[in-house]
């Protein structure tokens, strides 16, 4: 196969026909094969996959351990693709995307995983928002170094390499995108287009409160790991074993109170963006708009590396 598509499901996957259909639309000529991973799905999920298995290659294949670490790696392991593209179960592709990046790894075989723009749609399907990033590789392994700036269910990545780190890291389980990026860049070349070709579903039940803590969290503890374990050789899976006894641990507690307050903040700095031209708000605490304009100079800054 040219491209295999990994398409994680968890719970009843109310998106998915949307989803396999924008995948039987795509332009791309070549060998496309669908693999469908089901996480604690009910039947009434692969009979609806079924139903529509005529129209291209699927496969289905149900894990034997929960959460998203071990389908990606199912995935990866069933796949034959010389190509893995990412989609979730509730986004949706735009016809030309495959074509559009396979086309460009062909053109450009220094490069191992190739993202793109995004539309942000609602939970009807209707566009509401873009989300851009870095393109340059070098200035996108810079931003990594600060966050992660790559869509991941927009990304079509080179097989052979991604297998040959291990794949998706389940220390990291909340991150896990994140941290193969972070591996990857050592060596490889990262890049984005600055063209939207996913639609990005932005939804109700997408994620609560506590599961965006979780997320963040998960996200500077893998800073951290990479800086270590490049500067002083430490790795964090050897001296916490699992990802729980590092979030429980003296370090992870004190993560988690710094990103409680920079989310708290940040939460305040979007309420204070939404406000700023109602003359009842105009009063609002001056360090928050100081907070707002430090942001918005920490985000140019990173542009501009």
């Amino acid at each position: 196969m040219d491209i295999s598509i990994l398409i994680p499901v968890y719970g009843d996957g109310p998106y998915l026909m949307e989803t396999l259909n924008s995948i039987s639309d795509q332009t791309f000529q070549g060998k496309i094969e669908t693999l469908v991973i089901l996480d604690r799905c009910p039947p009434s999920v692969k009979e609806r996959i079924t139903s529509v298995a005529w129209k291209f290659v699927l496969k289905t294949f149900e894990t034997s351990k929960p959460g998203l670490v071990p389908a990606l790696n199912l995935g990866l392991e069933k796949s034959t693709g010389k190509y893995i593209a990412r989609i979730d179960s509730d986004d949706v592709m735009l016809s030309n995307r495959l074509e559009i990046q396979f086309e460009h790894l062909e053109k450009h075989p220094n490069l191992t995983v190739l993202g793109t723009s995004v539309f942000e749609i609602d939970e009807s399907g209707k566009e509401i928002g873009l989300r851009s990033f870095p393109t340059e590789p070098r200035k996108l392994s810079r931003a990594l170094n600060f966050q992660c700036r790559i869509a991941h269910p927009s990304i079509l990545m080179r097989a052979e390499i991604v297998r040959m780190h291990d794949g998706y890291r389940s220390f990291y389980k909340d991150a896990e995108d994140y941290d193969l990026w972070l591996r990857l860049k050592k060596s490889y070349e990262i890049a984005n287009l600055d063209v939207p070709l996913t639609k990005y579903r932005i939804h109700s039940n997408q994620i609560s409160k506590l599961e965006r803590n979780s997320r963040v969290t998960a996200s500077y503890l893998v800073r951290l790991d990479h800086f270590l374990s490049h500067f002083f050789k430490v790795e964090m899976e050897n001296k916490y074993k699992s990802y729980e006894n590092l979030v429980n641990s003296k370090l992870g507690n004190f993560i988690s109170i710094y990103v409680n307050f920079r989310l708290k903040i940040s939460d305040e700095m979007y309420k204070l963006e939404n406000t700023l031209n109602d003359t009842e708000h105009e009063s609002k605490s001056l360090v928050y708009i100081i907070l707002y304009q430090i942001k918005k100079i920490k985000s140019f800054l990173i542009s501009r590396h």
